[in-house]
């Protein structure tokens, strides 16, 4: 058990299309070093990554030794992404009591799974517990406002993308986020906000030339306020 380890609880918010996942997976490359357990029902972790999807138990232990357990639900829960979101998240949380050092949960399309008006009880485990085995979250969402509060309670920093729906640029907004800035964000753009000391910061997915252009090639690892 690690009492002392400061917990890292990101949400990646925004448009699709805008950035989110190219965030996600510089953070995770450049960002954890520890195993991470990445929830993949749509797929593209896999994809993206080269990394092949375990599919049951035996291949979640069989890829832990090479650091990332990319868990796609089709096999063991056909129809039942919730069911099986659950069970990945338990697995992950028991897992981590075991290992020493820093891991991290990771999910995508995050409002597909969670409601405003239920948190399954092992999302809560991870959030409100993870602290204390190294277990940190990375959540993506293009809409934060349709999720959970015991989940937005829980975040340490927020990354968003552009946002255009009212209800996600006001819940924004609430956080301390410039509206306007937000609906103006280029695509690959984002915003950084430590919600613990209010530090904010504008970065971009793809490098900056001198001139100040967006040069197409992507940053290897975005930076987040401590």
């Amino acid at each position: 058990m690690n009492l002392s380890h400061k917990p890292s609880k990101l949400l990646i918010t925004g448009c699709s299309g805008s950035g989110k996942t190219t965030f996600a997976m510089r953070y995770l490359l450049g960002k954890v070093a520890g195993p991470k357990f990445i929830f993949d029902h749509e797929g593209e972790f896999a994809l993206r990554l080269k990394t092949p999807s375990c599919r049951s138990p035996q291949e979640m232990f069989d890829a832990l030794p090479s650091g990332w357990v990319l868990f796609d639900p089709c096999r063991m829960f056909p129809g039942d992404l919730e069911a099986g979101f659950r069970f990945f998240l338990e697995w992950a949380f028991n897992v981590s009591t075991k290992l020493g050092g820093n891991k991290l949960f990771a999910c995508d399309e995050l409002q597909k799974l969670v409601g405003t008006a239920k948190c399954p009880w092992e999302l809560a485990l991870v959030l409100e517990t993870g602290r204390r085995h190294g277990l940190d979250t990375l959540m993506i969402t293009q809409q934060p406002n349709l999720i959970h509060n015991r989940v937005r309670n829980q975040t340490t920093e927020v990354v968003t993308f552009r946002q255009v729906d009212k209800a996600a640029v006001g819940y924004l907004e609430d956080l301390g986020f410039d509206a306007e800035r937000i609906r103006k964000l280029c695509p690959g753009s984002y915003l950084l906000r430590n919600l613990q000391n209010g530090a904010e910061r504008q970065g971009s997915v793809f490098r900056v030339s001198a001139e100040g252009q967006d040069s197409g090639r992507p940053i290897k690892t975005p930076v987040i306020e401590s």
